[in-house]
């Protein structure tokens, strides 16, 4: 009975603590989601001079943004009512450009209402020619409705990729869209495994989505893809086939990383109008073929029944040999090695006696 006081004790005070959590506390956690942030076709550094491509962060660090500290508190967003703040992508954005880009907030034109907020300019030090894609799509608030910064929710694994162009062409070309690798089942992916010395297949798509369409995935054929241990110092590239596949056998054990540039347009050539594509590649060293056992001996096989077979062949071809090496003498000796006959045998006797008479005559 004490027991069982002890634990529902412990409970309340369990959750009288939650009770005096702000309600954001309660979004935190080990998960992370992902960013990445393009200019032009390639990713934007971050304040440490390294691609801005993505960045895990973690959800409590988003949610030590506090929107009321940026005079944002009419941006809070409460999906489903239960007076818990969701963490949003404005949240992620307003962390990467400050502690990831290293930017200052007072640098960024933020406007419009909650629902219908607006990058007008400053953020990662772009005009306000931007587009960003939550998991490879164009993030919906409803059926033609697109879903601004503040309204996305964001969950764990999520995957926030942003970019920017220097022409407004991007919005109107046929060769708009964000970049992505593939795995074997289509699905976008940010890693590949692989062996050392052994082609790896890999795909590059571009998905395109607008306010009242979901996501038309297209393969990019003809295109270049670089690798190497270092992003933007290649160490070679492939080209693409029809279905957007290449093929790469990495030289050596380590972490490689695949990147391809964002493309120019078709109505407008002059113009970049997508974004680029990353993923880290895991290589292992080559697994070497064990070495070949050596061919065992096989089991010692019996030849006397051979031996004894050969020398009754001798014995009865040479019935009487006489003296001369033509005369039998040679068969002599193997019957003797051969312990064919007793020393005493008529064989050898008779063949001792001719011999002597041989001597005897000459």
């Amino acid at each position: 009975m004490r027991t069982t006081k002890k634990i529902l004790s412990m409970i309340l005070a369990f959750v009288m603590v939650l009770g005096l959590l702000p309600a954001t506390a309660l979004a935190t956690g080990a998960d992370q989601v992902y960013i990445s942030v393009s200019y032009d076709g390639k990713y934007i550094d971050d304040k440490n001079g390294d691609p801005l491509v993505y960045v895990p962060v973690s959800f409590e660090e988003l949610a030590s943004v506090d929107l009321d500290a940026y005079n944002l508190s009419d941006y809070k967003y409460d999906e489903d009512g239960d007076g818990t703040y969701e963490i949003t992508a404005l949240h992620m954005v307003i962390y990467a450009h400050e502690n990831i880009y290293g930017g200052s907030w007072s640098d960024v034109t933020f406007t419009g209402s909650p629902g219908s907020s607006y990058f007008q300019g400053g953020i990662f030090g772009f005009d306000e020619n931007l587009n960003y894609y939550l998991n490879g799509e164009y993030p919906l608030a409803g059926e033609g409705w697109g879903a601004t910064s503040d309204q996305i929710v964001l969950e764990a694994g999520d995957y926030l990729d942003i970019g920017s162009f220097s022409s407004w062409d991007f919005f109107q070309d046929s060769n708009y869209g964000f970049h992505f690798f593939a795995d074997d089942s289509g699905a976008f992916t940010h890693a590949y495994s692989a062996e050392a010395e052994t082609t790896l297949s890999v795909k590059l798509v571009r998905s395109f989505s607008a306010m009242g369409t979901g996501a038309t995935v297209y393969d990019e054929a003809g295109y270049e893809v670089y690798y190497g241990t270092t992003l933007y110092n290649a160490t070679g590239s492939v080209t693409t086939d029809d279905s957007g596949c290449a093929e790469i056998a990495f030289p050596s054990a380590g972490t490689w990383y695949l990147w391809a540039d964002g493309g120019y347009g078709m109505e407008y050539p002059d113009s970049i109008v997508s974004t680029p594509a990353y993923a880290e590649v895991t290589v292992t060293a080559k697994e070497e073929p064990a070495p070949e056992e050596p061919e065992q001996p096989g089991e010692a096989q019996d030849v006397s029944v051979v031996l004894n077979a050969t020398m009754a062949q001798l014995a009865a071809t040479v019935t009487e040999p006489v003296f001369g090496t033509t005369a039998g003498e040679w068969t002599v000796l193997s019957l003797a090695r051969g312990n064919y006959y007793a020393k005493d045998n008529a064989y050898f006797t008779g063949y001792y006696d001719r011999i002597v008479e041989t001597v005897n005559t000459t």
